[in-house]
Order: C-alpha cells, then structure tokens, then sequence
C-alpha cells in the first residue's frame, strides 16, 4: 500500500501553496548522492485532483502527514480508497522505481 500512495503523494506540486513539504530523492535510504532532492509543497487541508482518475486530500495531525486518496467520482468526500500516514522526517522507499521521499515540513 505505500508503493501505491507514495507515487500519489509527488504525482502534482503547487509552488504556491505551503504547509506541506515532501521531498523525493533520485535514491533509494533519501541520500542525496550528488542530487539534490526534487521539493513538492501542498496546502494543507487542500484537495486536489488528478487528471480525473482521482483525488486527493492531505491534512497534517501532530506532525503526521495523512493522505486519503478518493475515486475520481467523489472528489475529496465520501469513503476514501486509500489512507496513507507519513510522520515527518521518516524516510518511504518506492522499490518500483528505486526513488524514495521524506516529508520535511507538516504544519
């Protein structure tokens, strides 16, 4: 399940937004190696969606960051089709493609 909800996490950015920000390594372990980490930042509390396959809410508790992901139909409401929690400075690894990210900042 974290496979699936880490590549919805960095799926979009808004620059302009803030609140939250995760960064993603080119690397497995969140170790720069050279590169500096791509920053995504989001509205906390905000809802976006993507390309109408889906939406997602993302709101901070205590430091954690929570992401719901909802079917394209119910747009941040109703039963979510998946939860993911982040606490911030752990590091997720995405086997798939041999990336990893970290939430930095959850206020």
């Amino acid at each position: 399940a974290t496979c699936a909800s880490a590549t919805m996490l960095h799926a979009e950015s808004n620059s302009n937004s803030s609140g939250i920000a995760v960064l993603q390594f080119r690397t497995p372990h969140c170790v720069t190696a050279g590169a500096e980490p791509v920053k995504y930042t989001f509205q906390n509390g905000g809802c976006s969606s993507s390309m109408a396959r889906h939406s997602v809410h993302r709101f901070c508790v205590d430091g954690v960051l929570n992401v719901m992901t909802f079917n394209a139909s119910d747009v941040c409401s109703g039963m979510p089709s998946g939860v993911g929690t982040y606490p911030v400075g752990t590091c997720y690894e995405v086997p798939v493609d041999g990336t990893s990210f970290m939430v930095a900042q959850c206020v």
